[in-house]
């Protein structure tokens, strides 16, 4: 399963910083700035991403998922956790209540079945 914590971090860190990773290279140089000395900001200056404060736990949390050994990776109940806190301290609710209000109101786009 943490095997799969590495592909997720790939593809959240692609969303996240706008950057294709088109080659293992990219991949590689992510890596070592995960094991770089430094602040997760100076990490992501290093790979040429200027990095917004309150963005820095997520993107904390994105680098550990890319960790090279695998029971360094975080668990996937422990990336949920980080998500779900930075949910809760961006938008000053908690989640699980704001997606039963969404689903409730049946907003568009708020569930799978939507065409």
């Amino acid at each position: 399963m943490r095997a799969d914590i590495f592909s997720l971090g790939i593809t959240l860190y692609e969303l996240f910083s706008g950057q294709i990773l088109a080659t293992p290279c990219h991949v590689f140089e992510i890596i070592n700035a995960r094991q770089a000395r430094g602040t997760t900001y100076s990490r992501y200056m290093t790979l040429g991403f200027h990095l917004q404060e309150p963005d820095e736990r997520i993107a904390e949390v994105l680098l550990d998922m890319m960790r090279r050994g695998v029971t360094q990776r975080p668990s996937i109940q422990q990336v949920l956790e980080n998500f779900e806190t930075e949910y809760e301290k961006r938008y000053d609710i908690d989640w699980e209540s704001d997606l039963a209000e969404s689903q409730e109101e049946g907003r568009p786009g708020d569930s799978w079945d939507d065409d």
